[in-house]
């Protein structure tokens, strides 16, 4: 490892910091490190007093704001949208100039999840100086974590590698036995009270031919910018609900839908009006995942977790939205210029690619993912993503998508 290259930590939260201490800490000596938050490099007070001689292009200013800006227009309901984005425009600019000039003397910067306007736009200012911008997230199985110079979820580097790749693969049988007995974690509900009932069809049976729509948290990154063609969880769940209508009338059958309320959101956000106006649909909320899926006769989600716990199970997968298991023979994506009444005959009561999903699980647990937690992390199990820096450095990464070339 060259000894003049340098990796800068920037971190949102304080619990991002103890990780980034860590890693820091873990890497091999002569690749110097710093770790900083993202107010360190600039008071908010003076962010806006900024003088800019530059002007985003509209598809970088695009890439930097897009998570506030459907956030704010999908949950918050600015009255005066016009003005906000006036504002997180200036706030985007300022930021990109701020951390470009951060960047200077550095080879890569690592960040969890990028998606607020300061840690998107030093993403964008890494790209635009040919620099690696690694990125971090929660991985869906069980004390794993993404840490990927791609991007994360649906931007991923291996997001659309073709079924061919994922063949390929050499299964350890020990491993793949221990894979395939996986099960997610369902975490706990919120303490707050939701506001309407609580009496939900959890003491009920589940009828015989079900279709599962997991719901998602209604703010989170994986609704608000990798689903574009549903602006909220509930209106995806509605498209569902008239799209298996749809292929009953259609096909005879008798598929019911069940909704399992997201954890999360409970307290948060008040579904009562329409699960009052969908009679027909079952609503859940304490049930684990975990308990349901395996009877699903098919999960259709935006691109939830749950979807990986489907293929765990060998059920199969429809999504509505951009997701890092959209791939062909593993998951069906539904496309905008399709219904998913016309794909559910594709899966109901069809045998799904068990090899293929097994060699994509396998690839996504063991190569792609790291074995620690952004809460577990500690000097004893650090060193993984520590090394994860250096192959990212080294271009080891045989799957990482490469870094672009700096911005004229």
């Amino acid at each position: 490892m060259s000894t003049h290259r340098k990796v800068l930590f920037v971190w949102h939260w304080g619990h991002q910091c103890h990780l980034f201490r860590l890693m820091g800490g873990a890497l091999p000596e002569g690749l110097g490190h710093r770790c900083r938050g993202v107010w360190e490099f600039i008071p908010p007070t003076q962010l806006l007093r900024l003088r800019r001689h530059r002007v985003l292009a509209p598809e970088l200013l695009e890439r930097i704001t897009r998570f506030e800006a459907t956030r704010m227009a999908c949950v918050r309901r600015t009255a005066d949208a016009a003005q906000f984005s006036q504002w997180l425009s200036r706030v985007a600019a300022a930021w990109y100039d701020v951390m470009r000039r951060a960047l200077e003397g550095y080879d890569a910067v690592v960040m969890w999840s990028a998606f607020r306007v300061p840690l998107a736009a030093a993403a964008a200012a890494a790209h635009s100086l040919g620099r690696h911008a690694i990125i971090c997230e929660n991985g869906p199985f069980p004390g794993t974590m993404a840490m990927d110079p791609g991007g994360i979820n649906a931007e991923s580097s291996i997001t659309d590698w073709p079924p061919e790749a994922y063949r390929a693969l050499t299964l350890d049988p020990a491993r793949t036995q221990e894979l395939l007995g996986t099960r997610l974690q369902q975490r706990p509900l919120r303490k707050t009270s939701a506001t309407g009932q609580d009496d939900l069809d959890d003491a009920k049976p589940l009828p015989e031919r079900f279709v599962l729509f997991p719901m998602q948290v209604h703010d989170d990154s994986q609704v608000l910018v990798f689903s574009p063609r549903f602006d909220t969880v509930a209106d995806a769940m509605r498209y569902t609900a008239q799209q298996v209508e749809a292929y009953n009338a259609r096909t005879g059958d008798s598929l019911a839908l069940v909704v399992k309320e997201h954890p999360s959101d409970y307290g948060r956000i008040d579904y009562g009006a329409l699960r009052a106006s969908m009679p027909q649909v079952r609503f859940l909320r304490t049930t684990p995942v975990s308990e349901i899926v395996g009877s699903a006769r098919a999960v259709v989600t935006l691109n939830s977790s749950v979807g990986v716990e489907a293929l765990l199970n060998m059920r199969p997968v429809a999504t509505l939205g951009r997701a890092l298991y959209n791939v062909p023979g593993v998951a069906r994506h539904v496309r905008a210029d399709e219904d998913l009444a016309d794909v559910l005959p594709e899966l109901v009561d069809q045998p799904v690619d068990e090899d293929l999903i097994t060699r994509f699980l396998y690839f996504l647990r063991y190569e792609y993912l790291l074995p620690l937690t952004l809460k577990g992390a500690d000097r004893t199990n650090v060193q993984p993503a520590a090394q994860r820096v250096v192959d990212v450095l080294e271009g080891r990464l045989a799957w990482a998508r490469p870094t672009p070339p700096p911005s004229p």
